[in-house]
This record gives C-alpha cells, sequence and structure tokens, in this order.
C-alpha cells in the first residue's frame, strides 16, 4: 500500500511525498528492492546523487542481478560527467537485460559526450531499433547527425518525432535549422 501511495505521488511529480512513501514503504519490508530502486530513482531527481547512490548499492545487495539498479547508477555518474564511469555501470544493466533502450540511449549520448561519434550512432540506434517511438533517442541522433552534416537522417528522426508528436516544437525547430543548412549547402554546392 505504501509502495503504492509512493508510485502516485510520483506520478503527480510531488517527489518529496513520495519519497516519505517509499522509505515506509521499506521500512515495512527492508527486502523490497523496488522501494530503494523508487528512492533512488526520486533522489536522482531531486540532485541528491549521493543518497540515491547509497540507496541503488543496497538494492544491488538485496538483489545483484537488478539491472533498474545498475542503470540508474549510471545515471548517477554521467549527472557527474563521469562518463566511463557510466557506462561500466550500463554495460552491466545491458548484460542483465539486454533490450534497455534508455540505457542504450544513455550509452550513445556518453560516447557523443566522449568524441565517439560512430559509436554513439551504434547505440542511438540500437534504442531506437527497440523503441521506435522514443522521441529522446531520436532528438539525441538528430543533433549527432547535424553536426556532422548529415543533413537526410538528422531530417529522418526529426520527421520520425513529428509522426509521433505533431506538434513538437523543438522538432519543428530543429527540421527549420536543417532544412536552412540543406538549402545552404545547395547554394555552395551550385556556386
Amino acid at each position: 500500500m505504501a509502495y503504492n501511495m509512493g508510485l502516485c505521488y510520483r506520478q503527480t511529480g510531488n517527489l518529496d511525498k513520495a519519497i516519505s512513501y517509499f522509505r515506509l514503504a521499506f521500512n515495512l519490508a527492508p527486502d523490497m528492492v523496488e522501494a530503494l530502486l523508487a528512492l533512488g530513482s526520486c533522489n536522482l531527481e531531486l540532485g541528491d546523487l549521493e543518497e540515491a547512490e547509497e540507496l541503488l548499492w543496497k538494492a544491488l545487495e538485496l538483489d545483484p542481478s537488478s539491472a533498474e539498479a545498475y542503470h540508474l547508477l549510471g545515471t548517477a555518474q554521467a549527472q557527474r560527467e563521469k562518463w566511463e564511469e557510466a557506462l561500466v555501470l550500463w554495460e552491466e544493466a545491458i548484460a542483465l537485460e539486454p533490450n534497455r533502450p534508455e540505457t542504450l540511449r544513455q550509452m550513445g549520448w556518453a560516447h557523443h559526450m566522449m568524441g565517439e561519434k560512430e559509436l554513439a550512432i551504434e547505440y542511438l540506434e540500437a534504442s531506437i531499433r527497440l523503441y521506435p517511438e522514443f522521441i529522446q533517442a531520436r532528438f539525441d541522433i538528430s543533433l549527432i547527425y547535424m553536426q556532422d552534416l548529415r543533413i537526410k537522417e538528422a531530417m529522418e528522426h526529426l520527421k520520425a518525432i513529428l509522426d509521433v508528436e505533431p506538434q513538437n516544437p523543438l522538432a519543428l525547430r530543429y527540421l527549420e535549422e536543417v532544412r536552412r543548412i540543406e538549402e545552404y549547402m545547395e547554394r555552395e554546392q551550385e556556386a
């Protein structure tokens, strides 16, 4: 009951109340890994990385096969911009559960931040294959393609976002920007 109340408060964005109920759930059932994961996740959202990590490592002690704990620990490292450490943890998550679109997306972004463009694209494409409507993964890959002046690929992903959310303001803005770049490149080739 307490855990479900925590989920309800989390869905409404009231993380403080959610944390209170998740703590109560864990106190009532000290082997409840889900409560620790939820507590860790809420603390990540609030930016309390140390508290989040402490809770998530405790979750791994209870369940060493928790892909979600590894995923969230990797996310904490990414928030610190410790990309290599994040990748090690995300690789553990993927080893346990290979079909995790969000983990693959974050791995792609980490590789991008480390300057490893081709690996970034590989992971982002894998994420999109698992979840074609994954808007954040499509934004990430379109940004990489835009930076690399791979206009057609960037457009393809931006249009896919608009297929899911036709009025997405960021996708509309980026698509307009990509079209301007394409027009400029065409004029340069003609000159």
